[in-house]
């Protein structure tokens, strides 16, 4: 064969060769790509099928806690929840700060009800400027059912030049602050940073520290039997109500006072109680006995956890009898934890401020806000970072017998739509969402008209929990959950009826439930 023939075919050869290397090498990395991709999705739904888990343990958590809410206390849960556990790894619900407070559980029942909200009420916050309250309130009564669905639903309402009048700094706070993965990552503080935390967490300063959508509770005596209501015509019923609770001929004495009294707020019950020169000290029981409604209490301030922009809002209440009640409730004692007329018992308002805000406040809070991430981490490392997380934002509402979740939201990727949002503000784009051509960046609005979402939308993952959780029927539909001689939670040994042992029982005597409510592993869940 002639030389230069064969040079020909050898770099033919050649060619061929690595052409078919090169095609080998590209199959092999789309196939480890293919596989990448098939192992992240698996984590992923993992991450998602533990988060849903997760929800049911916050749940199943909380509603042991019910006895500790009549009495007035706070609520807590673990940092972390192991799910399922082998030799390699653990499946874990790790709970994030939902805010600056750092507390794992949020209480919302101390917050401004955003949907009862007045002008005045949202100035004497001192965050809000009379023209943005105006607007808010103005835009309630636009929106269906005159109502907000959530705090996010404000970033929609426009002043009357147009401009937005809720920035997303103003409702959650500055956005580089917002970094719910260095909980999830484990990540380490700066040394500023540290040193920032040792001083301790700021004051509400946040819309979304202040105002909620999530504003009730069930109007229950600390027996957790019902409330007896006063805004009826008297009846033999209610006077014989009157003697089981009282003793005998307090019906009658109630009779006499209902001819010239209308109690149409709990105030009413306060003047007549100061008509009759009862002692301060005897109050508690009365007004944990007595409401003026049928069978919830509608955006009450929980006194025990309110911050003091929002105490501050109650009539009568100045700023510094407002710093003074969130200083004095550090040192209560549980019998005046479980009471509303504890900073009058204090001294800290006098009996005739209290009266006109008897009806606005409470000392019980049924709305928790839980932040939490659920993935899996190595067994020699369980605090390490999580691998593929999942992080829902969900209230939880135990005002109800069987406890419901109030709002869930999926917030796995906000963080990216933060920092997305964040980089195209300081470049200097007016409007960055408007700017790229979309409403949104993962879900968060950043203009668009009030008719539009929350802050999420209900599809996809979020919208995967309705079928699980929401198929019971409403609880407000259910009269027979109201019964006003039965228990309301339905546990005749924890909750007896009225007339049944002592009018006032502690929490030890109601359900034998102390710190420790589960009596199980500590951090640990398992079905009880």
């Amino acid at each position: 064969m002639p030389e230069g023939r064969r040079s020909f075919v050898l770099l033919a050869v050649l060619v061929v060769i690595g052409g078919a290397t090169l095609v080998a090498t590209m199959l092999v990395h789309f196939a480890g790509a293919e596989n990448a991709v098939a192992y992240s999705s698996a984590e992923r739904a993992r991450s998602r099928a533990l988060a849903s888990s997760g929800v049911r343990v916050i749940l199943s958590e909380l509603d042991w806690e019910r006895d500790r809410i009549l009495m007035g206390r706070s609520v807590a849960l673990e940092r972390q929840y192991v799910l399922h556990e082998d030799d390699l790894e653990m499946g874990v619900v790790r709970l994030i700060p939902p805010d600056s407070s750092g507390d794992l559980v949020r209480p919302v029942g101390g917050l401004l009800d955003l949907n009862r909200v007045t002008v005045d009420d949202l100035v004497a916050t001192g965050l809000v400027e009379p023209s943005v309250a105006e607007a808010i309130v103005s835009a309630r009564t636009r929106r269906p059912g005159r109502r907000y669905r959530t705090l996010e639903d404000l970033l929609l309402v426009r002043l009357p030049d147009g401009t937005p009048a809720v920035t997303p700094e103003e409702l959650i706070g500055p956005l580089d602050a917002f970094v719910p993965s260095r909980d999830v990552l484990a990540d380490e503080l700066e040394r500023g940073e540290r040193a920032l935390e040792a001083i301790g967490p700021r004051e509400a300063t946040t819309l979304e520290e202040v105002l909620t959508v999530h504003s009730f509770e069930p109007a229950l005596q600390r027996s957790g039997v019902l409330r007896i209501n006063l805004n009826v015509p008297f009846s033999e019923a209610l006077g014989r109500r009157m003697d089981d609770r009282f003793g005998e001929g307090t019906g009658t004495g109630l009779g006499r006072i209902m001819e010239r009294v209308t109690f149409d707020d709990d105030k009413r019950i306060v003047d007549v109680l100061r008509f009759l020169n009862s002692p301060v000290e005897d109050w508690s029981d009365v007004l944990d006995a007595l409401t003026t409604d049928e069978r919830w209490h509608m955006g009450r301030i929980d006194l025990n956890t309110a911050p003091v922009e929002v105490v501050r809002t109650l009539e009568g209440i100045d700023a510094g009898m407002a710093e003074l009640i969130v200083e004095e409730r550090a040192g209560l004692t549980s019998d005046e934890l479980a009471t509303r007329t504890w900073p009058v018992l204090r001294g800290v308002i006098e009996p005739e401020t209290f009266a006109p805000i008897a009806g606005r406040v409470t000392t019980r809070c049924w709305t928790w806000r839980v932040r939490m991430a659920a993935g899996t981490v190595s067994v020699e490392d369980p605090d390490g970072p999580l691998r593929s997380p999942v992080i829902l934002d969900l209230v939880v509402d135990l005002a109800a017998p069987v406890p419901r979740i109030a709002s869930l939201r999926d917030i796995s990727s906000l963080e990216i739509g933060v920092r997305l949002h964040e980089g195209r503000a300081s470049a200097g784009f007016d409007d960055p969402a408007r700017e790229a051509g979309i409403d949104a960046v993962d879900g968060v609005p950043f203009g668009g008209s009030e008719a539009e979402d929350g802050l999420f939308g209900r599809d996809g993952f979020v919208g995967s929990f309705e079928s699980v959780f929401d198929d019971r029927e409403s609880v407000f539909d259910d009269e027979s959950a109201f019964d006003d001689r039965e228990s309301f939670f339905d546990d005749e040994s924890a909750f007896p009826e009225e007339g049944a042992g002592s009018d006032d029982p502690g929490l030890e005597e109601t359900s034998g439930i102390g710190d420790d409510p589960g009596g199980g592993p500590t951090g640990r869940w398992s079905p009880r």
